[in-house]
């Protein structure tokens, strides 16, 4: 009998934990469960639900494939991946930052006492985390300076789960001066559970399985808003900068609904024509770094960083959709596009390979921190992510490196330098063909399906491919 209500304790606590971790995703937790007495015991939400966001995109992949929608790109969802796996190493470096610049901010600083077990303190700090969100977001997109941090978001073709995880490599640090003022009077192990549970929802709306959510879309920020938010029709650009909630966007004039007439295209204006990923996080600082050399004023130079990125230096004037992406009337349907999106052929068998690769690399690179990884090995990590120009070879290196770093004598990571060493040389010497393929019409564009031999090797065995 002892031994039943173990195991019945023991299946019930499964299922509370399973339970608890879905709802997570969604925002439907109760202030309860999410409220810890300190700091030290707030768990990182987002760490904690990785497999769900795995779960997540695994399911809506296979939903994409029994009913022929093509939600998903595998090469895409590589570059996606691997962008979000580059801005979880980068905070390893800025360990805590955010953390500790907010509880030392409400330790010394904090304007008045709220009691961290309260509702009210939780439904507070909720609105305080989603409005500082919003601002930060429309900065994002209203400054062109903190547009070269966010624009990668938007450069995918796709509008999937996978699309949530492409992330600026650094943005987190310009967002984190928006969450300061709430440290004055909430106190910071409240603030630091919403800001988890906030990014959790805000995947979960990168979807489009989901068409609308009936009286809810009046309130919440819904799959149908955001689609509207990473759309570069006329109509959905710097519109619907919510997080949780679209009330702000209809405060502040900045929402706009879905139109059943116009079906929303993905991504930039002037699309991104590689996957590389080097070339994804860092083509808006260069497009910056020549206009600020045609400035012939420190005003300009003023409103080339800081003015809308729609500001033109040549007419000095805003300018939100380029006439040379526009045709006709500007619907989605005239906006100037090659109907082929980027793509260059995975072939099926590495593509399994790689996303399973992927899932275990990410599994284990949940759990990084300064103790278990010295900065050489995030430095050759950050070189390997960065600078091989297929995804794919990027997550496979990285997974073998980091197995490999398991072994106690290889604990100084000085076997990730080879490889570091020619993601460099990769990046200084290679060619990137994906620009030429992508600039070609349709129907001059070869497919490239990597069938060979020797393809199918480089893919299932990089390391075999350096030499």
């Amino acid at each position: 009998m002892v031994l039943a209500n173990s195991t019945i304790e023991e299946y019930s606590d499964i299922f509370t934990n399973f339970t608890f971790g879905f709802r997570r995703m969604l925002y439907l937790v109760m202030p309860s469960e999410t409220t810890f007495p300190n700091l030290a015991e707030t768990p990182n939400y987002v760490e904690l639900s990785s497999p769900w966001i795995f779960i997540f995109i695994f399911v809506e992949m296979i939903i994409s494939k029994l009913t022929d929608k093509k939600l998903y790109q595998m090469n895409d969802s590589l570059t996606s991946t691997c962008a979000g796996l580059l801005q979880m190493t980068m905070k390893t470096f800025f360990l805590y930052v955010e953390w500790t610049t907010g509880y030392w901010l409400y330790e010394n600083y904090r304007l008045i006492d709220l009691p961290w077990d309260s509702v009210w303190t939780w439904i507070l700090s909720l609105l305080c985390v989603d409005l500082s969100y919003y601002w930060f977001h429309r900065a994002a997109h209203e400054i062109n300076f903190l547009w070269c941090f966010h624009q990668i978001h938007h450069s995918s073709e796709f509008y999937n789960f996978s699309t949530a995880t492409r992330q600026g490599m650094v943005q987190q640090y310009g967002s984190m001066i928006f969450y300061l003022p709430e440290c004055l009077f909430v106190p910071p192990q409240i603030h630091l559970a919403h800001m988890g549970l906030n990014l959790l929802y805000q995947f979960s709306v990168h979807t489009r399985l989901v068409k609308t959510l009936g009286p809810l879309e009046m309130v919440l920020n819904t799959p149908s808003h955001h689609r509207v938010h990473h759309g570069r029709n006329p109509y959905c650009v710097d519109k619907n900068y919510g997080g949780f909630l679209i009330v702000w966007d209809r405060i502040f004039g900045t929402f706009e609904k879905e139109r059943d007439d116009e079906p929303v295209v993905y991504g930039l204006i002037k699309p991104i024509n590689t996957f590389d990923q080097f070339h994804c996080q860092t083509l808006y600082f260069k497009h910056i770094w020549h206009k600020l050399r045609a400035c012939k004023s420190l005003g300009d130079i003023w409103k080339t960083l800081f003015y809308n990125p729609s500001w033109s230096l040549t007419t000095g004037q805003y300018q939100l959709v380029p006439e040379s992406c526009l045709q006709g009337r500007g619907k989605c349907q005239t906006i100037r596009r090659d109907n082929r999106k980027l793509d260059d052929g995975i072939h099926v068998l590495p593509s399994c390979n790689l996303s399973v690769h992927l899932s275990a690399f990410f599994a284990m690179s949940k759990d990084i921190d300064m103790a278990a990884i010295n900065s050489l090995r995030l430095v050759c990590r950050i070189f390997m992510l960065l600078f091989f120009e297929h995804p794919g070879k990027q997550c496979l290196l990285c997974r073998r490196m980091e197995i490999k770093s398991t072994v106690p004598e290889t604990e100084t990571g000085i076997h990730h330098l080879p490889l570091a060493g020619y993601a460099v040389w990769n990046r200084l010497t290679k060619k990137n063909i994906y620009k030429e393929l992508y600039s070609q019409k349709k129907n001059q564009i070869p497919k490239l399906v990597s069938t060979s031999k020797n393809n199918l090797k480089c893919y299932f065995s990089p390391i075999s491919c350096l030499v």
